[in-house]
């Protein structure tokens, strides 16, 4: 059985990924967070793709450097994916955020960066295929 993780809160680009991933028709099970917040509480790998976004809304949170944004992709990765629980994973980062996209594929040496668009679709439709 095929498992993947999507990190998105975009209702649109779910609905487009859940078009290209029929679930559970493909065999697949699916997990997916829409924050960082719920991606914490839903992460249990491992998974075979991983879908990642940077961008996930809401306001930045006060620190003591200033202003941070933690609702994020990137801040997951950060704090709580560990190379490991990924090593065997087809991991996608694929947000428009292009500074936010290459830091996640600096961190995740085995991510591949494509940006959300109909040549992402494809690719996911070959790696289930």
């Amino acid at each position: 059985m095929l498992r993947v993780f999507v990190l998105e809160d975009s209702s649109e680009r779910r609905i487009a990924l859940s078009n290209v991933i029929r679930f559970p028709a493909d065999g697949a099970f699916a997990t997916w967070a829409i924050s960082r917040a719920s991606a914490e509480r839903l992460w249990s790998p491992p998974y075979d793709i991983f879908l990642l976004d940077n961008d996930l809304g809401g306001e930045g949170e006060e620190t003591q450097g200033g202003l941070e944004r933690r609702n994020t992709g990137l801040h997951f990765v950060r704090t709580f994916i560990h190379d490991h629980q990924i090593e065997d994973t087809t991991v996608i980062c694929h947000s428009l955020n292009y500074p936010a996209r290459m830091e996640i594929c600096r961190r995740l040496p085995n991510a591949h960066s494509i940006p959300f668009s109909p040549q992402l679709l494809h690719y996911l439709r070959d790696e289930i295929d």
